[in-house]
């Protein structure tokens, strides 16, 4: 069940941090991220990992902030992967 949750939340969105992807869900972020594995070994979602200051400079953002997943499946290119949401 939380699997189909997770698939239809980066759906409609298009990419969401770790965090938000756990606030929707209602589990723990290392769960989420566990889950998240298996569509990442059958390429239906990529991860980006966010290495630029937030512009605050303290270089202590949490990871589950800095770590992005989009849904990929059924995208021709990775320049797609653009989303204004993150």
């Amino acid at each position: 069940m939380m699997l189909t949750q997770i698939r239809g939340y980066l759906i409609r969105r298009g990419c969401a941090s770790l965090e938000d992807i756990a606030l929707h869900v209602e589990a723990d972020a290392q769960a989420v991220r566990g889950m998240l594995r298996l569509w990442l070994d059958r390429g239906f979602v990529s991860v980006e990992r966010i290495t630029q200051r937030c512009g605050v400079g303290c270089n202590q953002c949490a990871q589950e902030t800095t770590e992005i997943y989009h849904w990929i499946e059924g995208r021709t290119s990775a320049k797609s992967l653009s989303c204004p949401k993150c």
